[in-house]
């Protein structure tokens, strides 16, 4: 038994309708009923649907006389699978029996007949499918998605019955939300998952969603109104949650994430890979410390030695050591010069891309003021009632859907001139003030700023004793472009092996 619509399911073809009528028919025929299999919303076109199958390995493994299905298309909607599986019942001396379909019996007339019927049901099948493919693409050209919305839309069905997409009353707002919080830069994938979680938006069993989900929710387009499918683009009627700026920024934030190529973890510790023991030379650790007396709530994070069987340098906590970096941190900073030919180049490469913008948006505001004029001309002539109503109504959704087009590529690069003056400003901010920029930085952009400027830090007894710079910070350092104010704590050379 099967059941794969609703429409079925009123037409007297439910579940339990089905289930009713081989009981019955069952005892009709005086078998004694030893099991009951139904695949609900499973196609009859996968032959590997559970309870199918189950069906299958009792009636092989066990003294089974008969399996009554209610149709034949209930059974199975592919020729070829229909007869495997019915070989399969043979071999195990089980009989296959419709109950509205009692003409198909071992006879040579009944195997006709299951033969004709088995092609029809593939016919039905295959034709079902090019019906509702074509449904689907007349649905997308008509501007509404064809699919499951996706978290945060909801599908519901207008007043003339067609299924469209509306904002979900309750998760549209925190998804909205979520995605506008990752676009600040001070969330990564994980820490939204969390901030999901604890705003009500759950994975159906009530767990944090998935980073999968997470992730595809920031790079989907469909937020801002952009539908994509099967290689096809097209702003689709339904609301747009964001703005496309919001989603731009989104797509640069995660771009950075694996730019820097930063695996998260459950603890993801800013000075792994940065901090060395002075003793032995191996890299620090990290981990979390319960503080006895046992409390699930208090913990304290320590950095120290990785050696095997002990280290004789000393534990630091997490925030001491990180807060001795930021100080080394704050010993920096460009030279003059520096900041101004950063600066001159950040002008340079705007001033040029805001002149390509400004230039490409006066071609489009042409376009769209000589397709306006076309528009009050073409309401002109229908005012003086010397053009018919549809010849009237096809031109001027013509031309109304050219604006739209033209006022959609204005939009986009106006968001594209946000994003520009967004990196610039990250950029200068940057060569600025090295210091403000770090601390103020989410915590995947202070790894990436540490491995500009360093390679490692030596640590005994608690305090970093030597920095090791990164090859970009020596040459800058050289051609005299960063300042390094007091009490620096470089050794020369960074392949250098330091001594205890």
């Amino acid at each position: 038994m099967r059941v794969s619509t609703e429409e079925q399911a009123r037409f007297g073809y439910s579940i339990e309708a089905q289930k009713k009528s081989c009981i019955e028919y069952a005892q009709k025929l005086e078998y004694a009923v030893a099991d009951v299999f139904a695949d609900e919303g499973e196609s009859a076109t996968a032959a590997n649907r559970p309870k199918f199958m189950e069906m299958l390995d009792q009636c092989e493994s066990g003294d089974i006389e008969a399996v009554i299905v209610w149709q034949t298309d209930r059974f199975a909607r592919n020729t070829i699978d229909h007869f495997m599986v019915k070989d399969r019942l043979k071999k195990a001396g089980t009989r296959l029996i419709s109950v509205i379909q009692p003409m198909l019996d071992e006879t040579p007339e009944g195997n006709l007949m299951d033969t004709v019927l088995a092609g029809i049901n593939t016919f039905y099948s295959e034709d079902l499918s090019r019906k509702t493919k074509k449904g689907l693409i007349q649905k997308w050209e008509e501007g509404w998605w064809p699919g499951w919305a996706p978290l945060g839309y909801s599908n519901v069905k207008d007043e003339q019955g067609r299924s469209i997409v509306i904002i979900d009353p309750v998760k549209g707002s925190i998804v909205k939300e979520g995605l506008e919080l990752f676009s600040t830069g001070n969330y990564t994938i994980n820490s939204l998952q969390e901030w999901f979680y604890h705003q009500g938006l759950q994975s159906r069993t009530g767990k944090v969603l998935q980073f999968s989900v997470v992730h595809g929710m920031l790079r989907n387009p469909f937020y801002y109104g952009l539908m994509r499918l099967n290689g096809m683009e097209k702003m689709g009627n339904h609301p747009p949650l964001i703005k496309k700026t919001t989603h731009d920024l989104n797509q640069y934030i995660l771009a950075k994430h694996r730019s820097f190529l930063i695996r998260q973890r459950k603890h993801d510790f800013l000075l792994r890979g940065f901090a060395f023991c002075a003793d032995c030379g191996l890299r620090y650790t990290a981990e979390w410390h319960k503080i006895k007396p046992f409390n699930h709530n208090h913990k304290v994070a320590y950095y120290h030695c990785a050696k095997r069987g002990g280290c004789k340098s000393a534990y630091v906590k997490v925030e001491e050591l990180e807060a001795q970096v930021e100080k080394e941190i704050q010993k920096l900073e460009f030279s003059q010069e520096f900041i101004d030919l950063v600066t001159k180049k950040a002008k340079e490469v705007f001033e040029g891309q805001r002149g390509n913008i400004d230039q490409e948006k006066q071609k489009l505001l042409n376009q769209r003021q000589a397709l306006e004029i076309r528009r009050n001309k073409l309401e002109d002539v229908l005012l003086d009632n010397t053009i018919d109503r549809d010849t009237f109504k096809r031109k001027h959704l013509e031309l109304q859907a050219k604006i739209n087009a033209l006022e959609t590529k204005i939009y986009d690069l106006e968001q594209k001139r946000q994003v520009d003056i967004t990196f610039i400003e990250e950029i200068l901010g940057l060569t600025r003030d090295i210091h403000r920029t770090y601390k103020e930085a989410p915590a995947f952009l202070k790894r990436h700023y540490l491995r500009f400027f360093f390679e490692k830090f030596l640590v005994r007894n608690k305090k970093i004793i030597k920095v090791g710079c990164s090859p970009i910070f020596a040459t800058l350092q050289k051609e005299h472009k960063i300042i390094i104010r007091t009490n620096w704590l470089r050794w020369q050379d960074s392949n250098l092996q330091p001594s205890p």
